[in-house]
């Protein structure tokens, strides 16, 4: 091939590629996408009682500006049988005074509403030059107690507070409390659905994107996503150690000293063994005086999956063998697939039940593997399979 040839051959490649179409690279966002910071934890909590929002903060906080931002993260109270998806919008009013909160709420199968009160309590040390004067004040330092029902917002004494079951959540500044365990007589229990994490980069906060989501949508795109509240993880009240409570499964009778089961109450137990589970009731508890001890009889409603099933099995009854006070310490534990009593060290145990008969008679249930509850019966009946 001649040098002519070769250079009109490398001119017919040039022209070709030439003429080739050039693609730009595709742009990729790196942003998070809303659908990638659901909460999944599992439903079944062991014993374990927490601080639930200084756990699971609503906000974030800018030392250098002294500005609490809302992180929009959303939250579900199950209330009874009732649950209500929330979110912390704001924390300020038009002119930027803090404690003049606005939170989204939205009842399972209802239409969400923003609800706007005051509670600023007694602020911090940065905006409050008598901070400490107030916190000392009782009739200063109060909570803002809100019925979810009604909409109706109260200001309540912690003592006017312990013994009102009315109410379902309070807010005193930048802390929550709700209406369960040590802080009243209702059963509020919460459970996180959603954060959104492009507002956090290892330890550092992005004030810069939150500032431009408070600004815009204010949380709304994460508080409209499909969540099941059932299966979220309800955390154990304040004051509360045990996720099947004393209080939950029996009281004691003044007159007879005599316990007494809450049949109305029941849970749903993670088993030890791979893939079991059991919904529990305590059914009955049959007491009566023999000589100077008291005679216990316990029996258990049961709905078994075992680990060759797919869903619960029908409901069986278990009576526990009898427990008498003479006994000062008495622990055993349960196999509730089996139903069988097994030893404690017994890896297929999945409750710990222990009696102490000393000055004063003292009863608990221990979970192993975890629990969902105390539900209703029709709650109860929703689960079809433990997993």
């Amino acid at each position: 091939m001649n040098i002519l040839n070769k250079i009109l051959i490398l001119l017919i490649t040039l022209s070709i590629f030439s003429c080739k179409k050039i693609e730009e690279t595709p742009v990729i966002d790196s942003r998070p996408t809303i659908d990638s910071f659901r909460i999944a934890l599992s439903p079944y909590v062991k014993d374990q009682s927490i601080n639930f929002f200084l756990e699971n903060s609503w906000y974030a906080y800018d030392e250098g500006n002294h500005i609490i931002w809302p992180n929009f993260r959303v939250y579900v109270l199950r209330i009874d049988s009732q649950y209500f998806k929330f979110q912390v919008v704001d924390y300020y009013d038009e002119i930027s005074r803090p404690g003049n909160f606005t939170i989204r709420v939205q009842p399972e199968g209802e239409e969400s509403y923003l609800l706007d009160f005051k509670a600023e309590g007694c602020g911090n040390v940065y905006t409050n030059p008598a901070y400490k004067e107030c916190i000392k004040n009782p009739e200063t330092n109060v909570y803002s107690y809100i019925d979810l029902n009604t909409k109706s917002v109260s200001k309540l004494t912690k003592k006017e507070a312990k013994n009102n079951a009315d109410w379902d959540i309070a807010f005193n500044g930048t802390d929550i409390k709700l209406n369960s365990g040590k802080n009243g007589l209702g059963s509020v229990r919460a459970a996180n659905l959603y954060v959104y994490g492009g507002f956090f980069s290892g330890d550092k906060i992005n004030f810069q994107r939150i500032a431009e989501e408070s600004f815009g949508q204010r949380g709304i795109r994460f508080f409209n996503q499909n969540f099941n509240y059932r299966k979220a993880a309800f955390s154990i009240p304040e004051g509360q150690t045990r996720a099947i409570f004393e209080n939950d499964w029996f009281t004691q009778n003044r007159s007879t000293s005599f316990f007494e089961a809450i049949s109305k109450n029941w849970w749903i137990v993670k088993g030890q063994e791979a893939n079991t589970y059991s919904k529990i009731n305590i059914k009955e508890i049959s007491e009566e005086q023999v000589g100077e001890h008291i005679e216990s009889k316990i029996t258990l409603s049961l709905f078994n999956q075992s680990e060759t099933q797919t869903e619960f099995g029908p409901e069986e009854t278990w009576e526990l063998p009898t427990f008498s006070t003479a006994k000062r310490l008495i622990k055993i534990c349960l196999d509730l697939n089996k139903k069988e009593v097994v030893p404690c060290n017994n890896p297929k145990a999945d409750l710990r039940l222990s009696m102490s008969n000393k000055t004063k008679r003292r009863w608990r249930i221990n979970v192993l593997g975890g629990a969902v509850g105390p539900l209703s019966k029709s709650e109860m009946q929703n689960w079809v399979r433990g997993n």
